[in-house]
């Protein structure tokens, strides 16, 4: 068993997966102190975002470079496709080392991919009696990124519009029968 004091350990989660202009969330929250039981704790937690190992450990805010971060979970939007080495520094209160602060580092990775449109999915042709109701659903529809559909909007009357209907399963009715074009816009929530 090795004796106090003990540099704290940083946790930095991940690996992540995050989209282009959506932000992510970095967790480093599991971090802990073994010496936390004496008095000693976690008072600092960094995050260096680009790779460089730049986490100046003098300042507790956020820096306006945009590539360091300081709290145990944060919150970060990248703004370019790839794979990203993160870091996160832990540092204690210096308690159990006469005052002489103790660090650790942890990476991992963050894979960024584009942000892609949401596609609209609809069955490719439905077959009803002239002045039927017809529910129309649009549940099949995905993000390929994974971000929820924020919206479903309809145009029940070929005109380009979207404006006849909201929501994943609406209901319409035409006056005559005929062939009809009903068209399905779905937009995520980034």
């Amino acid at each position: 068993i090795v004796q106090p004091p003990h540099a704290p350990v940083a946790v930095s989660g991940g690996p992540y997966r995050a989209t282009v202009g959506v932000p992510v969330t970095l967790d480093g929250s599991q971090s802990f102190d073994i010496d936390s039981v004496a008095g000693d704790y976690i008072t600092l937690f960094q995050w260096d975002l680009d790779g460089d190992w730049d986490f100046d450990p003098n300042s507790g805010k956020m820096d306006v470079q945009g590539d360091r971060a300081a709290a145990a979970v944060i919150q970060w939007t990248f703004t370019n496709p790839g794979i990203y080495n993160i870091g996160l520094r832990v540092w204690d209160n210096g308690v159990m080392n006469n005052g002489v602060k103790l660090s650790h580092t942890a990476f991992t990775t963050v894979t960024v991919t584009a942000n892609e449109a949401p596609l609209a999915v609809l069955p490719q042709n439905y077959t009803v009696p002239e002045g039927s109701t017809l529910i129309l659903d649009g549940r099949a529809s995905y993000d390929p990124n994974g971000t929820p559909i924020g919206a479903y909007l309809w145009d029940f009357q070929n005109n380009g519009l979207f404006t006849d209907a909201t929501g994943p399963t609406v209901t319409y009715k035409w006056p005559d029968n005929g062939s009809y074009n009903v068209k399905l816009k779905v937009v995520d929530d980034r």
